[in-house]
């Protein structure tokens, strides 16, 4: 049960590190196309990225311009050597394809030999779960529910249209600049970068493409570099696919997951699915017909002012009821709401270990901390699902059995999506 309790945290913890089987040259050379060795450095990163990265790149100090580099030039007709440029999967099928700048080809291995693939995109119990449509002030589009979905159904799954690396890198080795100072190092970093994005987005049919480049672009401290610029401001992460050439791990944009409107009441989840290479979205909460289906693009811990402070590059400013109408008692729930979780957890491990009874107290005190979150609007975070577990193994350790049941049912078609035992 804890256990289950630290995968519902995965966001916050590094992911194991998993076996990776060698893939022979022959099964990637048809595909890839060599670019440059790099070194990666933290960046402002899109929706996932649920703690906060450092955004001094463009003036980062600690790069070492002086740092010998190969004397080669980068040109379009010959990327630098090491990241590779792929189309996904391989082969292709009618679930559409995406273009994937790789790293390392560890990384393909980790796609390739996952079991099922390559696998199609698994469908949701009905073919129109969702519809795009704009808001009722008709200010802005959304994705809305057609219809009542349950915790945990399936509401579309999809090929994401570009995977990169998550982080800008740091620095190209094979850059020919040594005699240029920082000021001028980045800016050459940021435009070789958009240009192995755009080789990559080279690879995709022309109306992916469009789509691509029609998604928002926020990140104005990135003018002049369009592709970066809509990358950042609409991936997300891909937690299980890591390798050691990249700083933290991979990220995808969507052609319909990315416009997902921000809500730090989220009600959706996601995660990706190796074997088929795509995100796959889900209810995390039970959500009712026309209710607008939300993701939370920030950590939604914290008070309202730093949410506000860590949605501002994305030029968002939340309307949901929990900024609106934030007081210093929801701010200290959102403060404090993990640490308590953890705290009735351990309470309640020690007496399972030890074999005495829970106090009455401690139970009511999770009860209370239940219904806390879910006028807070926090029933939509993993952190919820794992919480209302450990309420329901309490209630039956305490024998009430019929009332736990209750709450292992709410939780149980989620818990397969956070620690990813759900089938494709």
């Amino acid at each position: 049960m804890k256990g289950f309790l630290l995968k519902a945290h995965a966001k916050k913890a590094s992911a194991k590190a998993r076996e990776r089987s060698a893939v022979s040259r022959a099964q990637l050379d048809g595909q890839s196309r060599q670019t440059t060795e790099t070194k990666t450095s933290a960046f402002p990163t899109g929706k996932i990225n649920q703690t906060e990265r450092d955004r001094s790149v463009l003036t980062d100090s600690s790069f070492d311009p002086r740092e010998p580099r190969k004397e080669e030039t980068v040109s379009d007709d010959k990327p630098p050597e090491k990241m590779s440029f792929f189309s996904m999967p391989q082969p292709a099928d009618a679930d559409g394809t995406s273009a994937w700048l790789v790293g390392n080809k560890t990384a393909m291995a980790q796609v390739i030999d996952s079991p099922g693939y390559p696998s199609r995109t698994p469908k949701p119990p009905r073919c129109d779960m969702t519809v795009f449509r704009q808001t009722i002030d008709q200010q802005k589009w959304g994705i809305f529910a057609t219809g009542l979905i349950k915790s945990g159904e399936l509401l579309f799954a999809e090929r994401p249209l570009l995977v990169a690396p998550r982080s800008v890198p740091k620095h190209f080795r094979a850059l020919p600049c040594p005699q240029y100072d920082d000021g001028r190092v980045m800016p050459l970093v940021l435009e070789t970068y958009e240009r192995m994005l755009k080789l990559s987005l080279d690879r995709l049919p022309a109306d992916r493409q469009k789509t691509f480049m029609e998604l928002p672009n926020a990140r104005t401290e990135l003018a002049g570099y369009p592709i970066l610029g809509t990358f950042f401001t609409n991936n997300f992460g891909i937690e299980n696919l890591k390798d050691n050439t990249t700083y933290d791990g991979y990220a995808g944009v969507c052609e319909m997951g990315s416009r997902f409107r921000h809500s730090c009441r989220p009600n959706i989840m996601q995660r990706f699915n190796l074997a088929s290479f795509s995100f796959q979205f889900y209810a995390a909460r039970d959500v009712e017909a026309n209710e607008e289906l939300f993701y939370a693009f920030c950590g939604v811990e914290g008070s309202a002012a730093s949410r506000k402070a860590r949605l501002a590059p994305y030029g968002i400013a939340c309307k949901c009821s929990s900024c609106l109408n934030a007081t210093p008692e929801s701010d200290l729930l959102r403060t404090n709401f993990q640490s308590e979780i953890e705290r009735l957890t351990e309470q309640t491990t020690e007496c399972w270990k030890t074999g005495n009874k829970i106090r009455p107290e401690v139970l009511g005190n999770m009860l209370k901390l239940e219904q806390d979150m879910i006028k807070e609007g926090l029933d939509g975070i993993s952190e919820f699902t794992a919480f209302l577990m450990v309420i329901g193994l309490t209630l039956k350790s305490m024998g009430q059995s019929s009332v736990a049941e209750t709450y292992l049912t709410r939780c149980k078609g989620v818990v397969g999506i956070i620690d990813g035992s759900a089938s494709a």
